[in-house]
């Protein structure tokens, strides 16, 4: 809640409960992880995370997008699917997605 946190903005409360503000002080993190089965469970490994300066949804892909080519190299020659929320299921990340051979889940 402190405006002087970096990238500390006003973002929209999606929730929609009467109880909760319907904005909010907070900041925007987009993070990469890798999801690998351990003993039939699905386990999430954080591998990158980045702040968001801005509040746009531009920004938030741009910067999964980079998170993405930091690791690409890892995952060549790999079975990738990228799971999204819709935020991110715009032509432009999709189709860059599926140039490096990834499949896109949103």
């Amino acid at each position: 809640a402190s405006k002087k946190a970096p990238g500390s903005q006003i973002h929209h409360q999606h929730g929609n409960k009467p109880n909760l503000a319907q904005y909010v002080r907070g900041q925007c993190w987009v993070s990469l992880a890798w999801v690998i089965r351990r003993e039939k469970r699905p386990v999430a490994l954080p591998l990158l995370t980045r702040l968001v300066p801005g509040i746009s949804n531009t920004g938030k892909r741009v910067a999964a997008k980079t998170l993405i080519r930091a690791v690409y190299r890892l995952l060549d020659g790999r079975k990738v699917r990228v799971l999204v929320d819709s935020w991110y299921m715009r032509r432009i990340f999709i189709e860059s997605m599926l140039a490096r051979g990834f499949d896109v889940i949103g």
